[in-house]
């Protein structure tokens, strides 16, 4: 069965900081199989990469574009820290104020949410 009540979701120390499962599952109407789906392709894309190469080379009107795509991405997928992190760098990036520490923060914040979809992943 694809869809889940909120009762049935895994229940992982810590995950409430960095991904609000309840929410993303209710996007989705409870499936789990494309939830997981999304979850897997978020693993597999390189999109962060391109942004922390587009961010050495201060290509800030690409990194615009790539943090926005990231923005949405992590947005849809109810990733709570890493997406509070990515607007903030966003609207640095746009206003010309970008700061080290606040793609510091992205990064940190962008590693402990790819942990936690890990074991998420298995989970579901």
């Amino acid at each position: 069965m694809n869809s889940v009540a909120n009762a049935d979701l895994p229940e992982i120390p810590g995950l409430c900081d960095y991904i609000d499962l309840k929410d993303g599952m209710k996007r989705l109407r409870g499936n789990r199989t494309v939830y997981k789906s999304i979850m897997q392709r978020f693993l597999g894309n390189n999109n962060m990469e391109l942004l922390k190469e587009q961010i050495h080379a201060r290509n800030f009107n690409e990194a615009k574009k790539t943090v926005h795509s990231i923005k949405g991405v992590s947005a849809n997928m109810s990733l709570t820290a890493f997406n509070k992190s990515i607007v903030e760098l966003e609207q640095q990036i746009k206003s010309g104020s970008y700061d080290d520490g606040t793609y510091r923060d992205v990064l940190d914040n962008f590693n402990k949410t790819i942990d936690y979809i890990a074991i998420l992943i298995r989970q579901l």
